[in-house]
């Protein structure tokens, strides 16, 4: 098939402002930091790619990323001219997640999906063939978009302002709540909270979780995770550093809360050593930080072929893109305890896609459409966001 080999690739390094600054353990942040990738085919079809990065979760900076794709991946993408979406799959496949020590997760996310993206639009293709890939037969639309909400998100804040956002929340009839902690005033945030909600939650019309991002030392866990079910608060996501998981093993089969990996959950080996050596009963599967769709779909299954739930996680300051990918994992995949994500310019002053992808009234997730992750862009946005030049490679 002539004219299906990438004739350009354009990097864009974007930084769009947030409505409200969102603070959480281990950052506060005031803009995205997205990576865009702009795949353009022989015959003019375009695709796109999103990624985010974060140091403190997988080592890589936006910088990086962007250095990484030109070194790493532009050799590889040179080599691709599929005959059939097929051949598309079989490249996903073998996109390097490392080179030597070096982590490239979050640098694979965005060339993949605009892999997907580029392909599908040009095979008529959308990521559902991936459950079939992964040998998840069963695995098909709507997915969780059936019965899974999206989450609301309550980062460090005041506990009067954090009850005001979660009073406006649950006028959204948003029924899952995170908050975040490890600061100075976690636990008023977080009683505060618990006593405005205190009557859904008695009636399970609500539930709420707590997220540490790695702030919280190994020694104060017990005490914490006490007071998490003397709250009555039974989820606690990355409550220490990635290199502290292996005690949270007599948390999770001494207490009543459950462990939601994060951050400590970044390959198939973390996902194997949490399974099976600290029983780890729920994974927080994030696109980005997983190395993209495919692999954030292989972590899932594995996660569900063993018992283990699953919630689809998000990077703060995600555009359409990414948010796209994220519900497309929603649509695939059966049953997610939680789902975050679908903010976009809730958080942000503006998203670089035509169609705003945010969640719906309850937190509904939308079902996608392709073909390829089926996002529109605006060019103009693109470049009004960019924080320099983008990078073009005519291939």
């Amino acid at each position: 098939m002539k004219n299906v080999h990438i004739a350009k690739i354009t990097i864009y390094q974007l930084r769009i402002p947030f409505r409200q600054p969102f603070a959480h353990g281990s950052a506060i942040r005031h803009h995205s930091d997205n990576v865009v990738v702009q795949l353009e085919l022989g015959n003019d079809i375009i695709g796109f790619g999103e990624t985010l990065a974060r140091e403190y979760v997988t080592g890589e900076t936006q910088a990086g990323v962007v250095e990484s794709i030109q070194r790493v991946f532009l050799p590889i993408l040179m080599t691709i001219r599929p005959e059939g979406f097929g051949q598309v799959l079989e490249a996903l496949e073998n996109l390097p997640f490392n080179e030597g020590a070096k982590p490239l997760y979050a640098a694979r996310c965005a060339v993949e999906l605009a892999l997907l993206d580029a392909y599908g639009k040009q095979f008529g293709r959308d990521p559902t063939m991936l459950a079939g890939w992964i040998d998840q037969p069963y695995w098909e639309p709507p997915g969780a978009t059936a019965a899974g909400r999206y989450s609301g998100i309550i980062g460090i804040l005041r506990p009067e302002k954090a009850k005001w956002l979660v009073r406006l929340m649950r006028l959204w009839q948003l029924n899952d709540l995170k908050i975040k902690v490890g600061d100075d005033l976690e636990w008023d945030r977080l009683k505060t909270i618990v006593d405005y909600l205190a009557g859904p939650i008695a009636q399970e019309k609500v539930r709420l979780r707590v997220d540490a991002n790695s702030a919280w030392p190994i020694d104060v866990l017990p005490r914490k995770v006490d007071q998490l079910e003397d709250l009555g608060v039974l989820y606690l996501e990355q409550p220490t550093p990635r290199g502290d998981d292996a005690h949270w093993l007599p948390i999770q089969h001494e207490s009543g809360v459950n462990l939601i990996a994060d951050e400590s959950l970044i390959s198939f080996a973390d996902a194997e050593r949490l399974a099976e050596q600290y029983r780890v009963g729920v994974f927080n599967v994030r696109i980005a930080k997983n190395g993209g769709l495919l692999p954030a779909l292989k972590l899932a299954a594995f996660a569900y072929n063993r018992g283990i739930e699953i919630q689809l996680g998000c990077m703060v300051g995600e555009t359409g893109i990414l948010t796209r990918a994220g519900q497309w994992f929603a649509s695939i995949v059966p049953e997610l305890l939680f789902a975050e994500g679908g903010y976009g310019a809730l958080l942000l002053k503006d998203d670089i896609v035509r169609r705003r992808e945010r969640f719906r009234y309850g937190g509904k997730i939308p079902v996608p459409t392709g073909p390829g992750l089926g996002v529109k862009v605006d060019p103009e946005k693109l470049q009004r966001y960019s924080l320099a030049a983008p990078i073009v490679i005519n291939v």
